[in-house]
């Protein structure tokens, strides 16, 4: 691995500013420097203060665990992140090919964004994305070895318990996707992870982190906690918003994920406030839809062709918050004072963490989502809709840059991240964010599967007697999970039922 720190002094002094600027409910007074920048895994286990936990801690939650994965690895010249023994490589069906102890050495898995698959796509919406320069965006998805026992033999390891989940403790199941930047010559590398891959048709490459999605689950939140963290230079936000604290200046050398007409025109235009949809309607074409997006092309030897048109992207909503939803200001109160306590210039990364750390300065917690069942309405119109918690519109410039929530969505778990990572049937299911679950569509077995509502069930005999009927003869997978005790469960089908 292939870490640049030259050129750290590239301009970000001052990115974030004085932390005490946001308001916010984060008590950080426990956590120790070292506990923010190589955190025991072992702490990770379960979201800080458990069952009360506040938002902050849900954030706080997020931002160790992404250091932690940018941490060394105990042995060999890579990340913990990139520990293939934990995080094996998987293809798009299986994990059979992957093997405990594969090494960072084995083929790093990385391929362009593709059409949409019958498994979690490269982007949500299954596009290709190009950057300012036109170059492919990467993609690299990674499991926990415990998951690959999941899909190989298709059952969940505790099925069977009375209450069978994904495993949680430290065996919990950790997912990852990072997004990859092509680095040119004369590119401020030294403002990125990087890594050298080759690519077929290309030879060596510089790749540059530019995103990285953490999907972790705890025994106290099955539904596993969704955050997202991005390089600062990614986009803009479609509407001006420097933030409180947290700031991202318009970058020298434009946006990521802008091309070059469309950045001159953000870089007039950037201040506080600003609609660039509007402002840059001209010189840019915003957010194309997914059926706009063309997938990844290849040439006639089956290589990625790695240039295309460059996209213009911006993020729909500040820190994945919709104004409008519950709890919206303090959300994003809380998001930016961890960002401006670990990032930029003057945080703790910069000021206190190890010289393999200081790249980390240059990302930020774009936001996170869970879900709190204490909100649970069974009797409302859409039961599930109402307990998102966490940044609501949540959405990554490099990963979901074709499918970012808009104002407008009715339910945010139709464009947020539960959209593409619920249950397969809306109508009758628990919207929570079970990683193997998939749309309606998807191929047979567990990508398929379904978790329908049972009603209560007080344990494995009653689950027994009631899941087979709910899921239909045959049809019960083993699993069942209670949301609400005494009022809401479900029920594992292994194909969708009840439409």
């Amino acid at each position: 691995m292939r870490l640049l720190l030259a050129g750290l002094a590239f301009g970000l002094a001052g990115l974030f500013s004085d932390p005490a600027a946001a308001q916010n409910n984060c008590d950080v007074s426990a956590i120790t420097p070292s506990d923010w920048l190589s955190p025991d895994p072992t702490t990770l286990a379960e979201v800080p203060n458990g069952a009360s936990a506040n938002n902050c801690d849900f954030h706080i939650y997020s931002w160790r665990w992404f250091t932690y994965l940018m941490n060394p690895a105990p042995s060999g010249d890579m990340r913990n992140f990139e520990n293939r023994a934990v995080h094996p490589v998987v293809d798009l069906d299986t994990c059979t090919s992957v093997q405990a102890g594969t090494t960072v050495d084995a083929e790093r898995g990385f391929i362009a964004s593709l059409p949409k698959q019958p498994d979690i796509p490269d982007q949500a919406s299954g596009n290709a994305l190009y950057d300012k320069n036109g170059n492919i965006v990467f993609y690299n998805r990674t499991f926990s070895v415990n998951e690959c026992g999941i899909l190989a033999d298709g059952q969940f390891p505790d099925a069977g318990a009375d209450n069978p989940n994904f495993p949680t403790g430290k065996n919990q199941v950790v997912e990852l996707k990072t997004a990859w930047q092509v680095l040119p010559d004369g590119a401020d590398a030294g403002s990125y992870y990087t890594q050298t891959v080759s690519l077929e048709g290309e030879g060596d490459t510089l790749l540059g982190l530019i995103g990285f999605h953490i999907v972790v689950n705890t025994a106290i939140h099955p539904e596993f906690v969704w955050a997202t963290f991005e390089h600062v230079n990614n986009s803009p936000n479609c509407t001006v918003n420097q933030g409180q604290g947290f700031t991202r200046p318009q970058p020298a050398d434009g946006w990521n994920l802008v091309g070059q007409s469309c950045n001159a025109c953000v870089a007039q235009n950037y201040t506080d406030g600003t609609d660039l949809l509007s402002a840059c309607s001209s010189e840019c074409s915003w957010n194309p839809s997914n059926d706009d997006q063309p997938a990844a092309q290849y040439d006639s030897e089956g290589n990625t062709i790695i240039q295309g048109t460059a996209n213009d992207i911006c993020l729909v909503e500040y820190l994945g918050t919709p104004t409008d939803q519950s709890g919206a200001a303090t959300n994003i109160a809380n998001i930016e004072y961890l960002n401006t306590l670990l990032a930029g210039s003057g945080g703790l990364i910069a000021t206190q963490g190890s010289s393999d750390l200081q790249v980390l300065q240059n990302y930020y917690l774009g936001g996170a989502v869970w879900t709190d069942m204490s909100r649970f309405n069974m009797s409302s119109t859409d039961p599930f809709d109402s307990v998102m918690a966490g940044s609501h519109g949540l959405a990554n410039a490099s990963m979901e840059s074709f499918s970012q929530p808009h104002s407008n969505s009715s339910s945010f778990f139709d464009t947020g991240c539960f959209s593409c990572h619920g249950s397969a049937t809306p109508q009758n299911t628990a919207k929570a964010s079970h990683l193997l679950t998939k749309s309606a569509g998807a191929s047979p077995g567990l990508m398929n599967r379904c978790d329908v509502k049972a009603g209560p069930i007080s344990g494995q005999s009653q689950a027994e007697t009631v899941c087979p009927q709910v899921c239909g003869t045959g049809n019960w997978n083993g699993n069942w999970n209670t949301l609400v005790q005494g009022t809401a469960s479900v029920c594992g089908c292994n194909t969708c039922v009840g439409n």
